[in-house]
Formats: structure tokens, sequence, C-alpha cells
């Protein structure tokens, strides 16, 4: 017998149990507070108003959670951003993102380069660098001009880094061989070894 899984509050059902696991019954509970949902519109995804049944945002190939009020969106394997009005915020034209975000901008590859923009697509860093980290705890991000993946594990082949920030302001310039993940008061971790930890 297969379980299923819903959720409750205090002895008060809220989401039925129909799902695989806890995870798939908290985002149908999310999705359902929502005033918007996505559905399907040909082959394609579009975001629609619940309470009328319009449609509000043009179709899309993919989408992805919402974070706050805005989700990731592509098409043609291109990708940007849609608010929960169905306004494209960022458009749809990078060839990367990174998940992790924040209230200044995104982290966005165009044309092999990765770089800084802010929420209405305009660049704050310009699109220069080879690799980057996710956004680090302290909010800096280790950035890498020169260098190449050559596995999962976060290993970069050559290149020299540097440290930007959330604000897309450089912090350290890009001209050591190897960074870690803390940098506190002009203090970082540098050495020889090509790989960014974190």
């Amino acid at each position: 017998e297969t379980a299923v899984y819903g959720l409750s509050y205090y002895e008060r059902e809220i989401c039925q149990p129909l799902y695989d696991d806890v995870a798939a019954a908290r985002q149908a509970y999310r999705e359902s507070l929502e005033k918007v949902r996505w559905k399907k519109n040909g082959t394609k995804f579009a975001l629609y108003d619940k309470k009328t049944g319009k449609m509000v945002s043009k179709t899309y190939d993919k989408y992805w959670e919402w974070s706050g009020d805005r989700a990731i969106v592509s098409n043609n394997q291109k990708f940007g951003y849609i608010d929960k009005n169905g306004k494209e915020i960022v458009p749809v034209i990078y060839d990367d993102m990174k998940l992790k975000h924040t209230e200044e901008g995104i982290l966005a590859k165009k044309d092999g380069k990765w770089g800084f923009v802010d929420w209405q697509g305009q660049p704050v860093l310009p699109f220069q660098y080879d690799v980057l980290s996710n956004i680090l705890d302290n909010g800096l991000v280790a950035v890498n001009i020169g260098g190449q993946a050559v596995n999962n594990q976060g290993t970069i082949d050559g290149g020299l880094w540097g440290y930007i920030d959330i604000h897309g302001r450089v912090i350290a310039p890009v001209k050591y061989n190897y960074v870690g993940s803390q940098w506190t008061d002009g203090l970082g971790q540098s050495g020889r070894k090509n790989k960014c930890r974190g």
C-alpha cells in the first residue's frame, strides 16, 4: 500500500492527503493561497488569474517555484523573471541564472559570461566572468576570469579569482589563484589551488 500525504493545522485539514511526499503537499498548499496559478497552454505554460480565469502572462517552456513575488521562467533555453501580475520584470534573454538572488538583483549569464543585473534587467556589473559561486552566507560572490569547470564538485581549472558583493560592487579584484568562502573586513583566503569553495 502506497502512503499519501496532506497537511493539517491544529487538527484542521488544510491540504488533502493526495501527495507522494510532504514537500509536494506543502507546495500544493502554498499554491492554493496564491491569486494566480500556472496552467498548461498547449505545449507551454502561462500564468492565470484564479478568479477570472484570464491568462495574465506570456507563455513559457518552463517555470520555477515562486521566490517571494518572483519566479524564473524560460523560453528556448533563455531565462528571465516574471512577477505575480504576469509582468516580465527581467527579460528572457539570459543563457543561465543563479536561483539564489537578492533584493538588489540577479547573477545572470549572457554570451558565455556571467555578470550582475538589477530587477529591471540593467547590468550592474559587466558580463565578464567565466565562473562564479552562488551567493555566499556573507553576501559575497567568488568570481573567476579565465577558468573553466572540470567537474561537478566545484573544481575550476585555471583563471584568477576575486570577490563581488550582492550590490554588484567589486570587493576584491580578480588577481588571486585561489579564494575561499570567507572575506571579512578585507581579510580573505587565498592560495595556489584553483578551486572555489562555496
